[in-house]
């Protein structure tokens, strides 16, 4: 993926867009976490090894499997010593990001957000928010 752009889409889908890359990503805003997800869907440029999705190839509708998870902080390596949750109290700083857990599923551009999800929209479906 190239990480240099500011994610200037090849051409606006009506709900998510692909980035500007070798690569064939998909990626929108999250409505649950804020963050956004960026999905890769066909093989890697350079041949390196990560993980795919499989998705229907309608931008209309999209769907990807398997699900979408995403984890920050002490959710992703369960190190609670140094992580975004006690940040403030160790640096006197407020915390750039905080700990959670964002998880769905993206069926027929609709986005179910899984019980194990950790923001409020957990256990929640919607549509695909534009990003255009």
């Amino acid at each position: 993926m190239n990480t240099t752009s500011s994610f200037i889409p090849m051409r606006c889908l009506a709900r998510i867009h692909i980035e500007l890359s070798p690569d064939l990503a998909y990626g929108w805003p999250s409505p649950g976490c804020g963050e956004v997800h960026v999905l890769p869907v066909g093989q890697v440029a350079d041949g390196h090894q990560r993980p795919i999705w499989r998705d229907n190839g309608d931008p209309m509708r999209p769907t990807f499997t398997p699900s979408v998870l995403a984890r920050n902080g002490h959710r992703m390596d369960r190190d609670k010593k140094e992580c975004w949750c006690n940040f403030e109290q160790r640096t006197g700083r407020k915390s750039p990001f905080k700990c959670g857990i964002c998880h769905s599923f993206v069926t027929a551009g609709r986005i179910q957000f899984l019980s194990d999800s950790t923001h409020e929209l957990a256990w929640q479906t919607f549509d695909l928010p534009d990003w255009s």
